[in-house]
């Protein structure tokens, strides 16, 4: 299509929602085996003529309907001047997200937030404690903070966040982890490993990650002023 570009770079994307099997041609599902032998988690017709969007994880491709061609990479639409394939990774993050229970995440939040913002953490994160430093801040700029725990930076990150999530009080168990102080070791029914592999899934490589109410994710640490900034302008 003339209306669009495609430029070759790597992608990350989530699940998502695909076509009926019995309407994705043979051809496809065979060209699908160069990227996995287990095939794709979702297909659907993708925005490019001709082309079916399909996800592995946290990949997407596009594969031409007679199965030649195997696009890795960003789809651009350039009359509107948008990344088609951003949109729907950002979807895909939101509908991953909704899938997730709401006292699975630990939240601070004011008493009518304007935007939800979803952090995931990690206790012996120093950009993380920064940006803890700052949840009284966004709480006050109308910003909730819902954190998911994504422990990967030493051994001692997943038993501190198993300790925060089955603490009686999290918000100040995850207040003082995240100021260096020790949290009692304790055992529950925790979220701990499920956030892990959500957050895998999604491409996290790192803490603090920023998943905004539109589903864009930002890698590291942003000031509270200029994340409340970002989301006021629809950005993010």
């Amino acid at each position: 299509m003339k209306k669009t570009l495609a430029t070759l770079c790597l992608a990350t994307i989530a699940l998502g929602v695909g076509a009926a099997p019995d309407e994705v041609p043979d051809s496809v599902m065979e060209a699908a085996q160069m990227v996995s032998p287990h095939g794709p988690d979702t297909v659907r017709p993708a925005p490019l003529e001709g082309f079916y969007e399909l996800v592995f994880g946290s990949r997407v491709v596009y594969v031409s309907e007679d199965g030649r061609y195997l696009l890795v990479g960003q789809l651009y639409d350039t009359k509107q001047k948008t990344n088609l394939t951003d949109q729907r990774m950002n979807d895909i993050r939101l509908d991953m997200l909704d899938d997730l229970a709401a006292d699975s995440m630990i939240r601070f939040a004011p008493e009518e937030p304007r935007h939800e913002v979803y952090v995931f953490t990690d206790t012996n994160c120093g950009y993380c404690r920064k940006l803890h430093d700052e949840v009284t801040e966004l709480n006050a700029l109308g910003v909730a903070v819902n954190y998911l725990a994504y422990p990967t930076i030493s051994p001692q990150s997943r038993p501190e966040a198993i300790a925060v999530w089955c603490a009686d009080d999290r918000q100040a168990a995850m207040t003082r982890a995240k100021a260096g102080e020790a949290v009692e070791p304790r055992e529950c029914s925790h979220p701990v490993d499920e956030h892990l592999r959500l957050g895998k899934a999604m491409g996290v490589r790192g803490t603090p990650a920023i998943v905004t109410e539109s589903g864009e994710m930002l890698p590291g640490y942003v000031p509270a002023k200029k994340l409340a900034r970002q989301l006021e302008q629809g950005g993010g």
